[in-house]
């Protein structure tokens, strides 16, 4: 499928990596870096979009990626679709889990776009909703911080 001259290229480039700390002037000893790709480099984020592609494909709502940043939406009418949003969360959560992909969760956030006060007469609960990422609510943010 690729040229074996391609495949050598990449692992070379991905395997044996050392990496060191730095703090405060002095400097850690080399260790191996056993996964991720080098911080920094040209081809870096081409390498994450690649693994994380089959991620937005698996979403039953809306989703738009960008580098390392992932958006979901979808319309709330109704207390299942708040249940199936919340199940999206968590299948996102699960495939980060399965592809040992940290998730910072004090990033993952929320946000209502338009609250149409007649959507919500059938049950008064769904406009306090919190949505988890992972097992933490991450907040609420506002519109027009988004926005800015």
């Amino acid at each position: 499928m690729f040229p074996q001259s391609l495949l050598r290229f990449f692992y070379s480039y991905l395997s044996e990596r050392k990496q060191y700390v730095m703090y405060n002037g002095f400097r850690s000893q080399d260790f191996g870096a056993s996964s991720g790709v080098p911080r920094g480099s040209v081809l870096g984020p081409l390498l994450f979009t690649i693994f994380v592609n089959d991620l937005p494909a698996r979403l039953k709502v809306g989703g738009v990626a960008f580098a390392d940043d992932l958006k979901i939406y979808t319309e709330i009418r109704s207390n299942e679709d708040c249940q199936n949003l919340q199940g999206e969360l968590m299948m996102m959560h699960q495939w980060c889990l399965e592809n040992k992909l940290h998730l910072t969760v004090s990033k993952c956030k929320y946000m209502s776009i338009l609250e149409r006060i007649h959507c919500f007469r059938t049950s008064s609960d769904m406009r306090l909703y919190r949505f988890l990422c992972a097992t933490s609510d991450g907040g609420r943010v506002d519109v027009r911080r988004y926005l800015k």
